[in-house]
């Protein structure tokens, strides 16, 4: 697997996931919205990814040899390519800076990926915590999991999903943790 095919899958899931664990989407329940008791500004999305036969980490380990081995000024444009998105990556994980508004928190709207879609329900008889399920069409990733609010600026999650690596399926489990970090940028 080549770099950009590695960085590519991550950045599937890191869009997967993070849609999963901060878009409320709608109650599988009532196809109402899920408005999540959260602060609005940014947030700093961090996650750690298993797979079950070791596939993507090896392909993450090779892309950053890879990476490691390009002219400073081409490994330095692609790492600066993947911060303009708030991305940092690491071999088995990173995370992602998003600002969230109010008025997306109130409308139950928040960052998604084109073609995903996802649901969001309370668990029964757990406060602040909701069940989820997520497909995305392009890709065929799907994943199912569990998010607990902490508190208004903190979370987390864990996502079971199954993804194409190589092209051929792959179960992976995603962990992944929310800090509000402040007021957005401007």
């Amino acid at each position: 697997m080549n770099i950009l095919n590695a960085f590519s899958v991550t950045k599937v899931l890191v869009i997967g996931a993070l849609l999963v664990a901060m878009n409320p989407g709608l109650n599988a329940n009532a196809n109402e919205p899920v408005v999540l008791d959260i602060e609005p500004g940014k947030w700093k999305h961090s996650f750690r990814i298993e797979s079950e036969s070791g596939l993507y980490e090896e392909a993450m380990a090779e892309a950053r040899r890879q990476l490691e081995a390009m002219p400073q000024a081409q490994r330095q444009m692609f790492e600066d390519m993947l911060a303009q998105q708030g991305i940092s990556l690491d071999n088995v994980g990173g995370s992602a800076e998003i600002c969230i508004s109010q008025q997306e928190i109130d409308a139950g709207i928040m960052p998604q990926q084109e073609g995903c879609s996802q649901s969001l329900s309370p668990k029964d008889g757990a406060n602040n915590v909701y069940q989820t399920h997520f497909s995305c069409e392009a890709d065929g990733a799907e994943g199912v999991g569990e998010i607990t609010i902490v508190d208004r600026q903190n979370y987390n999650a864990v996502i079971d999903a199954v993804v194409a690596m190589q092209d051929q399926p792959e179960m992976i489990t995603i962990h992944q943790t929310g800090e509000w970090l402040g007021e957005c940028d401007s």
